[in-house]
């Protein structure tokens, strides 16, 4: 999905078109949420706890259809995806998922537009 703004330095995607499954709501949570604060906000007791990562999480119907985990390792360079957020947790309704994409290095910073 990234792999459209390889060559530019700021690009626009939106995740609303880029997803092949049904989806409403997408729930971003960094490590400052603990699993108790996730399981609380979404209702799901079955979410596995997890430390020191960053997960996103897809729901249709209040159901949780996709998530993707990440660890974020304070001693390790950062790779991957990272939403650029001063919040500790973000919320997009599936109408509003507009991201600027910027890449430096080996990272992909997500910023909501």
């Amino acid at each position: 999905m990234y792999e459209d703004c390889n060559d530019k330095n700021n690009c626009i995607l939106t995740f609303s078109n880029l997803m092949s499954f049904e989806w409403d709501t997408l729930y971003y949570y960094s490590t400052a949420n603990t699993t108790m604060d996730i399981q609380k906000d979404l209702g799901d007791k079955s979410i596995e706890p997890t430390e020191f990562e960053c997960r996103v999480f897809f729901l249709n119907k209040g159901k949780i259809i996709y998530e993707q985990t990440w660890p974020v390792i304070p001693s390790e360079p950062i790779e991957g995806v990272v939403f650029s957020t001063s919040l500790k947790k973000l919320k997009m309704s599936r109408v509003d998922t507009k991201v600027k994409v910027i890449k430096r290095g080996n990272v992909f910073f997500l910023e909501k537009i």
